[in-house]
């Protein structure tokens, strides 16, 4: 398998967390990620910012990728092309 390759610039975006997850059919999952916001009342209330697709057969790799990343490891480890593009 090839590393990554960015032919384009991919805006980053920031989530406090996943609110939800959804079966779209076949073996595909949507992801829905939120970003917390503070309402004009003061309430924090939880924003949609990304919506994700993944086919449920790449959840084992994505899984244990971010255990290793939450354990200290270098994420070039995991994603040779990306971390070295990025040092």
């Amino acid at each position: 398998m090839r590393g990554l390759v960015e032919l384009a610039s991919v805006q980053d975006i920031y989530v406090s967390g996943l609110g939800a997850i959804e079966n779209v059919g076949g073996s595909n999952l949507r992801f829905i990620m939120y970003v917390n916001e503070e309402s004009d009342d003061g309430t924090i209330q939880k924003v949609v910012v990304a919506r994700l697709i993944a086919p449920i057969s790449a959840l084992p790799d994505t899984v244990m990728s971010l255990v290793a990343a939450m354990n200290g490891k270098l994420v070039e480890l995991i994603v040779p092309a990306l971390g070295n593009s990025l040092n």
